[in-house]
């Protein structure tokens, strides 16, 4: 074996070792990245879907959605500042999120209480009149890197003309 070639095939492997390392490497930064990625919208879906769940709790209860007040009038969940009220009902399984300041929710009257019904909603909609409400769901819990979500949304309430 001629004395210059001594070593060759070390320096070849240990170039195939860095190239084999670079590639670990770069496959190891991408997974982590991938993996933040799938965190972030798994805590965004479940924002949403906690925000979407208080806001239809608030609607599907009617005593959450008083018919009281004049145009502005706000309720809201306990604790929140610049209401009318803090009194907002909600079940029982949202009081742990509540107390936490993780869930709030608020539902403005946005007109009068003596509002025509829209046409499109039958022939006796002249016995009723309507009050247009805005409910408004956040889930937060951004702070610890679980998402936030801030849901709208309106809802006309049909009352009997006396």
């Amino acid at each position: 074996m001629p004395h210059s070639q001594r070593g060759v095939a070390l320096m070849v492997g240990l170039v195939f070792l860095l190239a084999t390392t670079l590639i670990a490497l770069a496959a190891t930064r991408s997974s982590r990245l991938e993996l933040r990625m799938a965190h972030n919208e798994e805590a965004r879906l479940t924002a949403v879907q906690q925000a979407q769940a208080l806001s239809e709790a608030v609607i599907g209860s009617p005593s959450a959605i008083p018919v009281v007040g004049n145009a502005g009038y706000l309720v809201c969940t306990p604790g929140e500042a610049g209401c009318d009220s803090n009194e907002l009902k909600l079940p029982a399984s949202f009081d742990a999120g509540v107390a936490a300041d993780i869930l709030n929710a608020r539902v403005q009257l946005l007109t009068g209480q003596n509002i025509p019904p829209p046409r499109g909603l039958g022939s006796s909609m002249d016995k009723f009149s309507v009050a247009h409400y805005r409910v408004n769901a956040v889930y937060d819990r951004a702070d610890e890197s679980l998402g936030r979500a801030n849901l709208s949304e309106g809802v006309l309430i049909l009352i009997p003309k006396p």
